[in-house]
C-alpha cells in the first residue's frame, strides 16, 4: 500500500555554486531504491544558519544540488524492509540518515561512513536534500522520527536540527539546574539555547545580539536581553551586573561574529566567552568554526588560552547527535512542556525562497519556513506542463528548468504580514511618505513605539495592539511599499469594518500595480474578518490618489465632514471633565 503521487516531477531549492544566490528547479521526483527506503512529502522545511554557509560558498563547491536539513513531512511510501512506519504516518526528517549502527561521533567524518547527509551535497554523500517537496529517505526505521498529528508544524520543525543543537550547546558547557547562563547569539540556535535553559532550570539566562527583534523575542521567553553594540561590550555588561561572572558561556555564532563595532572578527566571541565565565565554570561551543572556502577564513585562530587554563574552563564543541536528543525533546512538545514554534518569524512558499534567503541573511527574518509539497490536482497540472518532447535533450541528459519557465509566469511581487524584523523598513516607509505628503513634518513614531503598538506576525502578547501593517516587496526582494490598516465598527450592521491608515509605494514601483495589490491583499483581510466597509482618507488635492481609488471602486463621501481633535484637544477634553 502506498499513497505515492502520479507526478514525476518535483519543485527543489538549489545551489548552483553562485555566491549569495539559490534557485527553484523542476527536477526528477525521488523513487524508493532500497527495501529500507521510504519516500516522505515534505508538508515544511526550514533555512538554517547552516545553509547560509552554502549560500556564502564555504564549502567551496559549484556541484549543483539540493538544499535542506530540516523537515517534517508524511510518510507516502515504504520498502518491503520498513518494519515501524507506514503511509500516512507524520515524521521529523533531520539532516542525517543512519544505518542504526552509527556511533553519535562519527559523524565527524561522514565520508568514510555509511552515512547520507541531507542537503549538503557529495560533501555528505547527499541523496537529496530537504527544501523540496519529497525526499527518499534510507533506512527510514532508524532516520525518522514518528510524531502525532494535530500540531503544527512549526512546533515540529525545531527538532531536526536547532532544538537538539541548542541543548546540546548548553549540555556541553556543563550546565546543572540552577546555572547561570550566557547565550551568544539570538539566531535560531541561540534562541534555543536560551529556552533550553530556561526549562531545564537555569536561574537566569543572558542572550547576546545586536538585533533589536531578536533580542525581543528572547525577553519574550524570559531571558535578559544585552545588545553589544549599546552600552560597551557583552564582557563588561554582564560583568558590571554580576562581578563573578556566569557559569556558562554558550557560542551560537561562530567564526563569523562581530565585534562591538560591527566588524568582523572570528576570535571575538570565544575571547567574550572566556572573559565571563567563572572558575570552574564551562563553555559550550555550536557556531561553526571552519578554514577555507571564498570568504578567506584561516586555518588557525587566535584564542585565550592562559586565562581559560587558570580559570579551570571546560570546553564541549562539535557537530550534534540530533538523533541523540530528539526523543526527549518530541516527549517535551508531546506534553506540552515545551513550544519551540515562536523562533519563526514567516513561512514562504518553495518559489519564495531565493527572497527568503536574503531576507534571513540579512537579519530579517528570525528564522524561515518553507511550504513543502503542492496539493494533489496541482501537483498533476504542474506535470503536464513538464512531461513533453524537450525536457531531455539528444544526449538523453535530464535538464532541470525553473518553475518559472516551466509555468511561463512573470515573477509576482510578493505581499506578507510585517513581523518585527520589519520595524525599521517600516519606519523608513512613514518617514518617505511624511515627507512626500508634508515636507518638514515631524514623524514621532520610533521603532519602539512601532515595535508596542503593531500587529506583528512573530510577537504574542497582552499588550493592546492596534495597526496591522502589510508590505510588498518586487520579485528580487527589495522592499517596495507599505500598507498599514486597523478595524472599526458598523453600528448599524452591526459589523466589524477596516480603514486603511497608510499606503506608501516606493516612487521607482508606482505605476507597477503594487499599490492595488496592497488595496487587495486588505480587500482579502477584510472579507476574511466579515467586515461590510473598506474606507480611509485621502487628501482633496492629490487628484491622482482619487482617481486611483475610484477605479478601484471607492466612492467619494461628499456628504460627510471629517472632524479631528488633536492630543492636546484631548488634553483639554480630559482637564474639562
Amino acid at each position: 500500500m502506498n499513497n505515492t503521487p502520479k507526478t514525476s516531477f518535483m519543485r527543489a531549492v538549489q545551489w548552483e555554486g553562485e555566491l549569495r544566490h539559490m534557485s527553484v528547479n523542476i527536477i526528477p521526483r525521488p523513487k524508493l531504491v532500497d527495501p529500507e527506503d521510504a519516500l516522505v512529502r515534505i508538508t515544511t522545511s526550514a533555512i538554517c544558519g547552516s545553509d547560509l554557509h552554502i549560500y556564502h560558498g564555504l564549502l567551496g563547491t559549484d556541484e549543483k544540488f539540493t538544499v535542506g536539513h530540516e523537515a517534517v513531512g508524511i510518510v507516502e511510501e515504504v520498502g518491503p524492509a520498513v518494519d515501524f512506519l507506514k503511509p500516512g504516518d507524520r515524521v521529523l526528517v533531520t539532516g542525517f540518515a543512519e544505518d542504526g549502527n552509527l556511533l553519535p561521533k562519527a559523524v565527524l567524518v561522514a565520508n568514510e561512513l555509511d552515512i547520507v547527509g541531507a542537503g549538503f551535497g557529495s560533501l555528505f554523500n547527499s541523496e537529496g536534500g530537504l527544501q523540496a517537496e519529497y525526499i527518499r529517505i534510507p533506512w527510514a526505521d532508524s532516520s525518522l522520527a514518528k510524531i502525532p498529528h494535530g500540531l503544527d508544524d512549526k512546533e515540529w520543525l525545531p527538532l531536526t536540527d536547532v532544538f537538539p543543537t541548542g541543548w546540546t550547546a548548553l549540555s556541553r558547557s556543563g550546565f546543572q539546574p540552577g546555572d547561570t547562563v550566557a547565550v551568544f547569539g539570538a539566531g535560531a540556535v541561540g534562541l534555543m539555547c536560551a529556552y533550553s535553559a530556561i526549562i531545564r532550570g537555569a536561574s537566569l539566562v543572558y542572550v547576546i545580539d545586536h538585533v533589536p527583534a531578536r533580542l525581543a523575542l528572547a525577553a519574550s521567553i524570559g531571558a535578559q536581553p544585552i545588545n553589544f553594540t549599546r552600552g560597551g561590550k557583552a564582557s563588561d555588561q554582564i560583568l558590571a551586573l554580576r562581578p563573578a561572572g556566569v557559569n556558562r558561556a554558550i557560542d551560537c555564532v561562530g567564526q563569523f561574529c562581530l565585534n562591538e563595532n560591527l566588524k568582523p572578527q572570528p576570535d571575538f566571541i570565544l575571547r567574550e566567552a572566556v572573559k565571563i565565565a567563572t572558575n570552574g565554570g564551562g563553555i559550550g561551543i555550536a557556531g561553526l568554526y571552519q578554514a577555507g572556502g571564498p570568504e578567506g577564513y584561516k586555518p588557525e585562530i587566535s584564542f585565550a588560552i592562559p586565562e581559560l587554563w587558570i580559570k579551570g574552563l571546560q570546553v564541549g564543541s562539535g557537530l550534534v547527535d540530533i538523533k541523540g536528543n530528539i526523543r526527549a525533546l518530541v516527549d517535551l512538545v508531546k506534553n506540552g512542556r515545551a513550544r519551540p514554534g515562536f523562533i519563526f518569524s514567516n513561512e514562504y512558499s518553495l518559489e519564495e525562497a531565493p527572497l527568503a534567503y536574503r531576507r534571513f541573511e540579512q537579519h530579517q527574518e528570525t528564522k524561515v519556513m518553507l511550504k513543502g509539497a503542492r496539493r494533489q490536482e496541482d501537483e498533476e497540472s504542474l506535470d503536464l506542463h513538464l512531461d513533453t518532447d524537450g525536457f531531455n535533450d539528444a544526449s538523453g541528459i535530464n535538464h532541470c528548468l525553473t518553475v518559472r519557465e516551466y509555468m511561463n509566469m512573470a515573477s509576482p511581487p510578493i505581499v506578507r504580514q510585517a513581523s518585527s524584523i520589519d520595524i525599521p523598513q517600516i519606519l523608513s516607509f512613514i518617514r518617505d511618505g511624511g515627507e512626500e505628503q508634508a515636507p518638514g513634518t515631524h514623524v514621532a513614531a520610533t521603532e519602539e513605539t512601532l515595535l508596542n503598538t503593531l500587529y506583528l506576525v512573530d510577537v504574542s502578547d497582552n499588550k493592546p495592539r492596534y495597526g496591522r501593517p502589510l508590505l510588498i516587496f518586487s520579485p528580487d526582494g527589495k522592499p517596495a511599499g507599505l500598507l498599514i490598516y486597523f478595524f472599526n465598527y458598523t453600528t448599524w450592521a452591526a459589523s466589524p469594518g477596516v480603514c486603511m491608515e497608510e499606503l506608501y509605494v516606493v516612487p521607482e514601483y508606482r505605476r507597477h500595480g503594487y499599490a492595488r495589490l496592497l488595496v487587495q491583499a486588505l480587500a482579502r483581510a477584510a472579507k476574511e474578518a466579515g467586515c461590510v466597509k473598506m474606507e480611509w482618507l485621502c487628501l482633496q488635492d492629490n487628484t491622482k490618489a482619487l482617481k486611483f481609488y475610484e477605479k478601484l471602486g471607492a466612492v467619494r463621501k461628499h456628504d460627510w465632514t471629517v472632524l479631528k481633535v488633536d492630543e492636546d484637544g484631548i488634553d483639554r477634553l480630559v482637564r474639562d471633565d
